[in-house]
């Protein structure tokens, strides 16, 4: 769940609030903007890992275009907007009274830094329409390129271990339009420096953070996986060779206590068979002779 404030020039601030859903066991994603009356918006988008995103706008001040369908793709996985530099977007009106727009965003980003321009085919073709009255300069056309370039840094703010709110403060270059660039300086078309975002989300625990990797880099986070998967299987491999040999020491225990059983019972049946089969033990003892002689002589 992610809430922000976007601080817009000579406007309301945005405000946008995006919860995630799942229909029918897809990710999707619901969000609600809000800012002056045209502004209000309900969205519903898809949220798929690969692949373009399709969203779906209500806009209920807008008598123009209320309903619409927006179609984004960018260069990540077959497609996949999500976290990547450059996308494209096309906006698709469902009554049917324009034509489609297209806007081109290049959203790059170096860790906590982003730079972002974007630029829509209404205003390309504006410009070329002017560029085709106007002189071509160079100067100008230097301006124009880098005229709505946003520079921006981001910092977070952890809360508790649930939620975390972030600050992303932009450093933006004017747009040319309306100015005319002479010899001096004009501080109009300075850069500046300006908080544009601020925004909550929320954040998993930090276990369960750990348990789907947290470095920050996907190479860290593969090594880790994999030490992990490594470090559990030898667990299981140690407990199963724990349990193999309590296994060997019960069966010798057994056939130890087996063995003995049998020795005894071997000894029984010698002693009880001796008295029914004389003779079969081997000669007689020398008391027995003895014993024999003395009866025979008294006789």
């Amino acid at each position: 769940m992610k809430a922000s404030l976007k601080f817009r020039e000579d406007q309301k601030p945005l405000l946008r609030a995006k919860v995630p859903l799942s229909i029918l066991g897809l990710p999707f994603q619901s969000a609600i903007a809000a800012g002056t009356a045209k502004d209000l918006s309900l969205n519903l988008s898809t949220l798929f890992e690969s692949g373009p995103s399709f969203k779906l706008s209500y806009r209920p001040n807008d008598s123009s275009n209320p309903f619409s369908v927006i179609v984004k793709t960018g260069i990540g996985s077959f497609g996949s907007p999500i976290s990547s530099p450059m996308l494209m977007s096309a906006e698709f009106d469902l009554i049917g009274r324009g034509n489609p727009s297209f806007m081109l965003h290049f959203k790059p980003k170096l860790g906590d830094f982003s730079i972002k321009k974007s630029q829509s085919s209404s205003m390309m073709f504006q410009k070329v329409l002017k560029s085709e009255e106007e002189s071509v300069d160079v100067r100008s056309a230097v301006s124009k390129a880098v005229s709505g370039l946003e520079v921006a840094a981001s910092t977070a703010v952890p809360i508790l271990s649930c939620a975390a709110v972030r600050f992303r403060w932009g450093l933006k270059v004017p747009a040319a339009e309306g100015m005319k660039v002479s010899g001096g300086i004009s501080f109009r078309a300075a850069p500046l420096l300006l908080l544009d975002k601020i925004g909550i989300e929320h954040v998993e625990s930090g276990d369960s953070r750990s348990e789907k990797g947290s470095f920050g880099n996907e190479d860290l986070d593969l090594g880790y996986f994999s030490v992990k998967r490594q470090f559990d299987v030898l667990q299981m491999e140690n407990g199963l060779l724990k349990r193999g040999i309590e296994d060997l020491r019960k069966q010798m225990k057994l056939f130890s206590n087996s063995g003995d059983s049998d020795r005894k019972a071997a000894r029984r049946f010698k002693d009880r068979k001796a008295p029914e089969f004389p003779g079969l033990d081997g000669p007689p003892s020398v008391e027995a002779v003895a014993a024999e002689e003395g009866s025979s002589v008294s006789a």
